[in-house]
């Protein structure tokens, strides 16, 4: 037997293509770059200028001291003032009706306008206290502002102190003429020329003086208006604690500029708590062989999110892809006859 052989090449054998219905198709590159840039890189919102607010002052309710005791020793002091006016007034009204213009003869016209202005406060006081001394839901009645009463006591009481040592000289000066009087009624003469100086006694005046009862009302009026002086210092004194009371009381408040806020760049969110960012996976693609495994998702690198959370993030690893496998043409086989 012979045996043929040809020098011709047999034809290589062609790969096999996969089936399309095994295996799926891999992504493009245009499909992969807009996956990674949707994950890597998200589109950063644009954020306005936080609305500054200035700091809201809660106002605190103001106790104002109140003494029942002092309250009641209050009430009984302006009891005892408008006694003294009213026993001044009378009094004074009293011994100066009469002829003569001496210091004892015109005693009303100093001490009117003490009593008038000294009546008149006592009883707006007391008007304050019994009608209207429950404001803006108080417990206690109060009266007229104590700092009201510091100005007009202080009045009071300076004018007091003027109208005693009046008072004195119209005392002293009555008892002179008395006692001149006396004098020249014992000597039987109209006049007295004992002396360089000659002193007239006048007849009205003498029988006033005479009957003894212009030097005990004088008396009394001295004591009166220092007694009306002396309740009038003491309301002062108290005023000007309970105002000193009331100012150390007010609410201590410290007014401090705002601090300047710069808002947020365009882009960037304003600084907040430190919060993970949200994980994003990808599908890897599927091996081109039927006898390769399905690999898991594989973790899609995450961007710097200092920016958003506020906090040092290091930047991710760089995915790595499994590779592609590629179909490779197999060797011709040289055909060889044999014997």
């Amino acid at each position: 037997m012979s045996e043929v052989r040809t020098d011709e090449p047999m034809a290589p054998a062609r790969a096999t293509a996969p089936s399309p219905s095994r295996t799926p198709q891999p992504a493009t590159q245009a499909q992969q770059s807009a996956v990674l840039g949707s994950t890597a890189h998200p589109q950063q919102p644009v954020y306005s200028q936080y609305p500054y607010a200035p700091p809201q002052f809660v106002q605190q309710s103001r106790v104002i001291p109140y003494d029942k005791t002092w309250h009641l020793i209050k009430l009984v002091l302006r009891a005892a003032s408008l006694v003294c006016c009213v026993v001044l007034l009378g009094i004074s009204i009293a011994i100066s009706i009469g002829p003569g213009y001496d210091g004892w003869n015109i005693t009303i016209y100093w001490v009117a306008p003490l009593v008038a202005v000294a009546g008149i406060w006592d009883l707006a006081e007391l008007i304050t206290i019994l009608a209207c001394g429950k404001r803006n839901g108080a417990q206690h009645r109060r009266g007229i502002h104590p700092g009201a009463h510091v100005g007009v006591e202080l009045c009071i009481w300076l004018a007091g102190v003027f109208c005693v040592f009046v008072s004195v000289m119209a005392y002293y000066s009555a008892v002179s003429q008395l006692r001149n009087c006396q004098e020249e009624q014992e000597d039987g003469r109209s006049s007295s020329s004992s002396s360089y100086y000659s002193y007239y006694c006048d007849e009205d005046e003498w029988a006033i003086l005479s009957k003894g009862t212009v030097v005990p009302i004088l008396r009394a009026i001295e004591a009166f208006i220092a007694l009306l002086t002396l309740v009038h210092f003491i309301l002062f004194v108290y005023a000007c604690i309970e105002t000193n009371q009331r100012n150390r009381s007010r609410s201590q408040y410290m007014m401090m500029p705002p601090q300047m806020y710069y808002g947020p760049q365009p882009g960037m969110a304003p600084y907040g708590y430190p919060t993970m960012p949200p994980q994003a996976y990808m599908a890897a693609p599927q091996g081109a062989s039927s006898n390769e495994k399905s690999t898991a998702a594989i973790p899609q690198p995450q961007g710097n999110h200092s920016n958003f959370a506020g906090f040092y993030a290091p930047a991710g690893a760089t995915p790595a892809y499994p590779p592609q496998p590629q179909a490779t043409p197999k060797e011709p086989i040289a055909a060889s006859s044999s014997a």
